[in-house]
This record gives structure tokens, C-alpha cells and sequence, in this order.
């Protein structure tokens, strides 16, 4: 869910418009996406491992930063096997980091910071992790 008032990109993307040319969306020559910028347009409510998201497997790039999912991190980042950037920044995710984000062998970067005080009290984690 996003607030359409307060969104620049999502409230532009159109159906009869190919997604390639929708703002924040990266496409490579063959038209598969390659990148997606959703930062900064205020969602909130998070999503699970059945998001649609996790069916672009040409994705390299993803910044979520500045929104407020006030969710967990989903598993199903792992199915994107091509991350190679990946931020998360201030986007109010909250609880364990996922294991499975280890499994991306091509990421560089991740970021995962958050000056918000949400999350001094309801932060993220890392716990007992098992890198094996």
C-alpha cells in the first residue's frame, strides 16, 4: 500500500504503458528489469515472500530506502540471485534479518541503516546467525 498524495513514482506506473518506461524501473537491452527505485514513496505494510518482486530474477539493483513497511525483512529476497545493490535504508523493517539475504552471492551492497527511532525500540536483528 502506498499514498497515492504523496507518491512520484508508483502513481505514475500505467498498465498500458510498458513497465520499461515507468519511473524508478531500469531495464536492460532485452527489456528485462534490472533495476527498481521505490525509495521515498511512503509504503507502508510490508509484503511476504509471495510478492511479485521476488519474480524479477534479472534484478540487480533495489532501493526501498525511506519508506515504512513496520514489517519483517521477507526470506524471499534469496530468490533474486542477481542483487548486486540492495538498500533498505530507513525503511522501518523490523526483527531478525533474514539468513537468506547471506545467499546472494553478487551483492556488494547493502544497507540497512536507520537514524529513525522506531527502531531503536523495534530494530533489526541479527542473532545467532548460522553462516553455513
Amino acid at each position: 500500500m502506498f499514498n497515492l498524495e504523496s507518491s512520484r513514482k508508483l502513481k505514475l506506473w500505467n498498465q498500458s504503458i510498458a513497465c520499461c518506461n515507468w519511473s524508478g524501473v531500469t531495464c536492460d537491452g532485452e527489456g528485462q528489469v534490472i533495476g527498481l527505485d521505490l525509495s521515498g514513496e511512503y509504503i507502508s505494510g510490508g509484503f511476504d515472500n509471495t510478492s511479485s518482486l521476488f519474480s524479477l530474477q534479472h534484478l540487480q539493483k533495489l532501493n526501498l530506502a525511506d519508506n515504512n513497511f513496520k514489517s519483517l525483512i521477507p526470506s524471499g529476497f534469496n530468490k533474486l540471485m542477481m542483487l548486486n545493490y540492495l538498500n533498505l535504508s530507513n525503511a522501518n523493517f523490523v526483527g531478525q534479518i533474514p539468513i537468506e539475504i547471506s545467499q546472494l552471492t553478487k551483492l556488494v551492497t547493502l544497507d540497512i541503516s536507520s537514524p529513525n527511532s522506531y527502531l531503536l525500540e523495534h530494530g533489526l536483528k541479527l542473532e545467532k546467525p548460522t553462516l553455513q
